[in-house]
């Protein structure tokens, strides 16, 4: 009997339980005090399931309301729901941001400066001064009009030397890397005067004459002739009659030695002489020199294969030089020449001169009237024409 009682108070909690929260009012349920027999018995719970079953099935469904987490409809412990939670959407990855280490920070590069020489000229000291600009790192090659070397560093100077004359100074810069090269360059327009002792008439400047005894000379070649070789000569000569040997041949006027070289002709060794004299850019030589004296000697040989020297020896009017070579045919002459570099005196630019002979002057009033006079009476031998003389 008590296990009737059980399943009857169960079915009546699972109805209650199938009604939700909603507050519905029941009939009572009359409980009749229990029989004595199981006969007296079945007829009642048999009753009892009918009346409690019959309601069940014919209730409407009852929709389920939202669960409110803060409504209780019954004292029962509500059952805990967890809700499912929503999907979000990934959140996009994060692009991390580099910051770079302050000693390697890359420096943009500018736009690469054009290479370029930057020169000036120092009138007075006749110096050149150049720079690069705008270069790389390339080698770079410096040349111009100045002298025939170059230099290799980004800066670039040179001196001109005394008696050297430019109208324009032009300046090469090359820069190459690897086999690409590229090339500026600058042109400086000078007008450079001639510096020293100048006089405003050269005659009569030289005060002594070239050897002791100018009745010696037998004839004169004048400057400015072309010679039957076809080359022209700037310069002139002075030949003695056969026989005369060692004659002292003497320096016109105070000069610098800057020049010169020793060959062998006629089976003899000769030499040629170069001076600068006070005045800039007027200048004589001597060639067919014999037995020159010692100083010279030791100034050509200091300078070996060079013509010409930056250091120079000074000498003085009157000093001897050397002697006239005798050669073996009895030719016995003396070449001697002046030449204006600038120039301020009258040349002729033949078209067949080449190196100094350009420059030419005719020298014979350099001595003066009276020996100027002389020198042209003696004008003869196989040539006598002149251009300027």
């Amino acid at each position: 009997m008590s296990c009737w009682l059980a399943l009857i108070i169960a079915v009546a909690f699972m109805l209650a339980g199938c009604q939700g929260s909603e507050e519905t009012t029941h009939t009572p349920m009359v409980f009749s005090p229990m029989p004595t027999s199981r006969s007296a018995v079945a007829a009642p719970i048999s009753a009892k399931l009918t009346r409690t079953a019959a309601p069940a099935a014919t209730l409407s469904p009852t929709p389920t309301p939202a669960i409110t987490p803060t409504t209780m409809a019954t004292p029962r412990s509500p059952i805990a729901t967890t809700p499912s939670p929503t999907p979000q959407a990934p959140s996009p990855t994060p692009t991390p941001t580099l910051t770079p280490s302050p000693t390697l920070t890359p420096t943009l590069p500018t736009e690469a400066a054009e290479l370029a020489a930057i020169c000036s000229f120092d009138v007075p000291q006749r110096r050149l001064s150049c720079h690069a600009e705008g270069q790389g790192y390339g080698r770079l090659r410096w040349t111009s009009n100045l002298g025939s070397g170059y230099g290799g560093a980004n800066t670039y100077e040179l001196t001109l030397p005394w008696g050297k004359f430019v109208d324009e100074i032009n300046v090469q810069l090359e820069e190459c890397q690897g086999l690409t090269c590229s090339l500026a360059t600058t042109t400086i327009d000078v007008d450079l005067q001639p510096r020293g002792d100048c006089p405003g008439d050269f005659t009569g400047w030289f005060t002594t004459f070239l050897i002791d005894d100018i009745s010696l000379i037998s004839n004169v070649g004048p400057p400015g002739r072309l010679a039957t070789s076809g080359d022209y000569k700037g310069h002139g000569y002075i030949r003695l009659p056969p026989g005369y040997s060692g004659i002292e041949v003497r320096l016109p006027i105070d000069a610098i030695l800057f020049g010169g070289s020793q060959y062998v002709e006629g089976g003899q060794v000769q030499v040629t002489v170069s001076f600068n004299t006070p005045c800039e850019g007027l200048w004589f030589l001597f060639d067919h020199i014999d037995v020159p004296n010692p100083e010279i000697r030791a100034f050509l040989e200091e300078m070996g294969n060079n013509r010409t020297s930056e250091i120079g020896l000074a000498m003085r009017e009157g000093d001897v030089i050397g002697n006239i070579t005798s050669t073996t045919r009895n030719n016995n002459s003396l070449d001697f020449g002046v030449f204006d570099q600038r120039p301020r005196l009258l040349t002729h630019r033949h078209p067949e001169a080449v190196s100094y002979e350009p420059y030419g002057l005719c020298f014979y009033n350099f001595f003066g009237l009276k020996i100027g006079s002389t020198l042209r009476s003696l004008v003869g031998g196989s040539i006598t024409d002149s251009d300027f003389c």
